[in-house]
């Protein structure tokens, strides 16, 4: 039989094992301490040992965007962009002629009684009048400047010039306006087979002849255009240069008295004689009294524009507002024929 342990030894080796255990786990936690070293990890001393830095907070994650369905891409790409503007129509450019002409036929569609006119440019042909321009009326002493060519011409056919009596005839008669000078030269001429071979060689559409009585031959405004035409001199014309420079001469030095309306508007500009032969005549008619005045002017570069003027109108308003009709319709074409060019 094992004899008895002894209390007092039991207890002390007990006390030793739980100092040994206790000094081997301080052991172990210095160990670990050195081996993991201090918070700034450089030094044990705690003067030289940084603050440690703060923790980073976790940085949120981003939401995805979504993307844009096509159609509000669209909306979002024509709200960004500037709005498409439609480019302006280019002007239509202006007719020079049509534009005077609608300024003309108001003068002419609020006269008095009746009125018509023919702008005809030689150089390229046409032609502007109103809706009446293929109206007759008597030709009044228009029809002189005819006389005057037809002489010319007949004596240059026959090689011959004109006698002084013949020269000073045409020259009443175109400067004057000399009835009685007309009336020799007509008869000279073969009476209305003048008239006759007006309508033929300068293709006349509206004229006809009222026999015996030259100055009642009936005429519209574009056939006195086209006669205006037909007298002006050139090659192959009814009148050479050479031939037809006389009258045109005697039409710019016609007397003052006799030069109203188209001449008074200046379409030469101020002080140039135009070539011009105007007609008037008072008459008795079924519209009571009226008087009859028609106006032919020829000018411009080579003779380039030929206006003619019919009127008709009560007595009572007087020869001049034939004129100031023939007046305004100039200064109505003035735009086409003689433009006003700014100076340097």
């Amino acid at each position: 039989m094992a004899p008895p342990a002894r209390p007092g030894r039991s207890s002390a080796r007990y006390a030793r094992a739980r100092r040994t255990v206790t000094a081997l786990a301080a052991l172990v936690v210095l160990v670990s301490l050195a081996v993991a070293g201090t918070p700034g990890g450089a030094s044990d001393d705690p003067a030289t040992v940084p603050e440690a830095a703060p923790a980073a907070e976790p940085s949120p994650t981003p939401s995805p965007t979504p993307s844009p369905t096509p159609a509000a891409s669209a909306a979002t790409d024509a709200l960004a962009a500037p709005a498409a503007t439609t480019p302006a129509p280019k002007p239509r450019p202006v007719d020079p002629y049509k534009a005077v002409q609608t300024v003309a036929q108001r003068i002419t569609a609020g006269a008095d009684g009746f009125a018509s006119f023919t702008l005809l440019d030689r150089r390229n042909g046409r032609r502007i009048g109103d809706p009446r321009s293929a109206q007759q009326m008597f030709s009044e002493s228009t029809i002189k400047a005819w006389l005057a060519a037809d002489l010319l011409a007949t004596r240059a056919a026959a090689g011959a010039q004109l006698t002084p009596y013949e020269a000073a005839r045409m020259t009443a008669m175109i400067r004057l306006s000399d009835d009685n000078a007309a009336e020799v030269i007509w008869r000279w001429l073969g009476g209305d087979d003048s008239i006759e071979d007006m309508i033929e060689i300068c293709r006349l559409q509206d004229t006809t002849v009222y026999p015996g009585w030259w100055s009642k031959t009936a005429i519209s405004a574009r056939d006195l255009a086209r006669l205006g035409d037909c007298i002006v001199p050139g090659k192959n014309k009814f009148l050479s240069p050479a031939v037809g420079a006389p009258l045109l001469a005697l039409m710019r030095s016609v007397d003052p008295t006799n030069a109203f309306g188209i001449q008074q508007a200046s379409p030469a500009g101020p002080g140039v004689r135009i070539a011009v032969k105007n007609g008037w005549t008072e008459h008795g008619s079924a519209e009571g009294t009226v008087w009859n005045v028609n106006c032919l002017g020829i000018w411009g570069a080579g003779n380039r524009w030929v206006l003619a003027v019919t009127t008709r109108f009560p007595a009572a308003n007087g020869l001049d507002y034939g004129a100031d009709l023939c007046r305004q319709v100039t200064r109505a074409v003035l735009p086409l024929t003689h433009p006003v060019r700014p100076s340097n």
